[in-house]
């Protein structure tokens, strides 16, 4: 079960609008769970219908160079990860408030009215890319605290948050509200229009992302030497001299007998560079809280 909880300050909301929506936003698969389950654990893999082929291997190296498109393949393979792997699953039907992209769901609201859209994601695993095309977005809340306002043109939300966005139709003409997996698979839409029944242009479908070394922060084996400037570093202001007479053990309130204990060969080695293995999420995938 799966439902949307709005909860009223105690006070006056700074937030003033006309209208006052939930837009809740699910995933749906007509497969039993035990069965998606039994799938992925024969392959992790199993639902990437998208993955890179001879073609896309030719086309790369045309496009990078045959060694760029080499090493990208070997880095991708060293790590047993797929650049289409998204999502672990496909074949979802995506849903606004239980209703398909067929069945329109409308929120009514008159040209000129501020409309408050408290938008949730309550799907299983999907991570959805939300714009209204020719209108923009001022997000005022996320995950149940106000924000400062910010206008966008498109946000990323991923399982479990909420963003809370207030929009201003202009002219007596509807809007979709579109929001897309990041595997590109489907669609959920909605109307922002005067009346029920009216349907907004569903916007041009966008491809499959193809993720890069980038996006894993791997660029270069997790540091990105290009990113650093040697000439701002004054070696010669340093001062060898006085770092040498610096008496650690005469700091107060320092233990270093716990230090004794510490692998500090373990922090030299690539895997505990902070930056990719402890940062959780690789960024290709992580939601960002807006995009303009």
């Amino acid at each position: 079960m799966y439902g949307a909880i709005v909860i009223e300050p105690a006070g006056r909301d700074p937030v003033r609008t006309d209208r006052d929506y939930v837009v809740l936003l699910s995933d749906h698969t007509p497969e039993a769970p035990e069965s998606v389950l039994r799938k992925l654990k024969v392959s992790e893999g199993y639902y990437n219908n998208g993955r890179r082929t001879l073609v896309d291997f030719f086309r790369d190296a045309r496009r990078d160079g045959l060694g760029a498109a080499i090493d990208d393949r070997l880095d991708w393979g060293g790590m047993r990860m797929d650049a289409t792997d998204l999502a672990d699953v496909t074949g979802y039907r995506f849903l606004v408030n239980g209703k398909g992209p067929k069945d329109n769901w409308t929120a009514v609201c008159n040209p000129g009215e501020r409309v408050r859209l408290r938008v949730i994601n309550g799907s299983a695993m999907s991570i959805f890319d939300v714009r209204i095309p020719g209108l923009s977005m001022t997000v005022v809340a996320a995950d149940g605290q106000n924000v400062v306002p910010v206008k966008v043109d498109e946000f990323r939300i991923g399982v479990g948050e909420t963003y809370d966005v207030v929009v201003m139709p202009t002219g007596d003409k509807p809007f979709t509200f579109f929001a897309e997996p990041i595997d590109r698979t489907g669609f959920a839409r909605a109307t922002l229009a005067s009346r029920e029944g009216l349907e907004g242009e569903i916007p041009e479908r966008r491809p499959r992302a193809i993720l890069t070394m980038a996006d894993m922060a791997m660029a270069h084996g997790g540091m990105d030497h290009g990113s650093m400037d040697h000439g701002t570093m004054d070696h010669g202001s340093m001062d060898h001299g006085a770092m040498a007479g610096m008496n650690h053990g005469s700091m107060p309130g320092m233990d270093h007998g716990p230090m004794q204990g510490m692998d500090h060969g373990a922090a030299a080695r690539p895997e505990r560079a902070v930056g990719w293995a402890d940062a959780g999420t690789p960024p290709g995938q992580r939601p960002s809280p807006t995009r303009t």
